[in-house]
């Protein structure tokens, strides 16, 4: 319940922090794991990331968890590449509903509430989330191919006009950052 209304007594901060310090540089060195062993860190790693890039909350310690665990996600699938076709459903179907609430956080707090000004740090962390979630979008598309494709393409079906510009947004990045 805690990963969809967001962490109560200072659980955020710990979170992010567990991520950032713990996790992500243990994440760093499964590229030089076996292949075996990266398959159930996998499933792993996707349990627990995948819920918190949904983590609900447009707080500083709210985006500190959608950026980590994004970036935690990044190294899961540079470290478990071979295995993450797989995933890329599940991952870009996360980024996406987070880019989505990101666009609705940010709308709705620019209209009712004066201290989310442009420039403000609340303001700062929610387009630096959405500039992560671009990214971590772009690779899930390069590393996870079909998959993610899917996603993609059942977005566009939906003639919603922000989420479509968000695709393209992904699918223009993942061009450019190609190898």
């Amino acid at each position: 319940n805690q990963a969809q209304f967001g962490g109560r007594d200072g659980n955020d901060e710990r979170i992010a922090g567990m991520l950032v310090a713990g996790i992500n540089p243990l994440l760093a060195l499964l590229a030089n794991l076996p292949d075996a062993a990266s398959i159930e860190i996998t499933r792993v790693g996707l349990s627990a990331l995948l819920p918190l890039i949904g983590w609900c909350g447009s707080s500083l310690e709210s985006h500190a968890i959608h950026i980590s665990s994004m970036t935690c996600m990044l190294s899961l699938m540079n470290g478990a590449y071979p295995i993450m076709t797989k995933h890329g459903g599940k991952i870009l179907t996360e980024v996406m509903l987070l880019l989505d609430r990101s666009n609705k956080d940010t709308a709705y707090l620019s209209e009712t509430n004066s201290d989310f000004p442009c420039g403000s740090d609340n303001h700062t962390a929610a387009n630096v989330t959405v500039k992560v979630a671009l990214y971590c979008g772009a690779v899930s598309l390069i590393v996870c191919g079909e998959s993610a494709e899917a996603v993609i393409q059942h977005v566009k079906s939906t003639n919603l006009q922000k989420p479509i510009d968000r695709c393209r947004e992904i699918c223009d990045l993942s061009k450019k950052i190609r190898p």
